[in-house]
């Protein structure tokens, strides 16, 4: 699972990178931080978000629109990949999150949302968490 976990990281990194390849405001921000308190952010990040967004929100939505909606399997997997992908890009924001707005963070955030969701239909949950975890310890160490 580690080594998977790193292995399926690497799409997001690369998605990083292509979209916030000149942001300032993400250099100011991993020079701010300790090496220590961005371990523990990257590792805790990746066990929370994960829980609600996956864990927690795969699962009620299907149980809404699959169980009790009826939607087929296919649609109804895909809606609420779609769904926790969106609502994990914007709890980044204010009223819940601290982040100043940006198009192309809540982009990324969205895409990666899906693709972390896609890891956990597919995959299950221990990998999305290592695969989120493994990613925020790369983007913080990243200059």
């Amino acid at each position: 699972m580690a080594a998977e976990s790193v292995l399926l990281s690497i799409p997001m990194v690369l998605l990083n990178e292509l979209i916030h390849r000149s942001s300032a405001l993400a250099a100011l921000t991993k020079l701010a931080a300790t090496a220590y308190d961005s371990l523990l952010l990257s590792i805790g990040a990746g066990i929370y978000e994960e829980l609600v967004f996956r864990l927690i929100v795969i699962e009620a939505l299907s149980l809404l629109l699959i169980d009790i909606g009826r939607l087929r399997q296919v649609s109804g997997v895909a809606l609420t990949v779609i769904l926790s992908s969106l609502m994990f890009a914007g709890h980044h924001y204010p009223p819940i999150g601290a982040d100043v707005w940006s198009t192309s963070a809540f982009a990324f955030r969205a895409a990666a949302g899906a693709y972390l969701a896609a890891v956990y239909v597919v995959r299950g949950f221990g990998l999305a968490v290592g695969c989120h975890v493994v990613y925020d310890i790369i983007a913080f160490a990243m200059p």
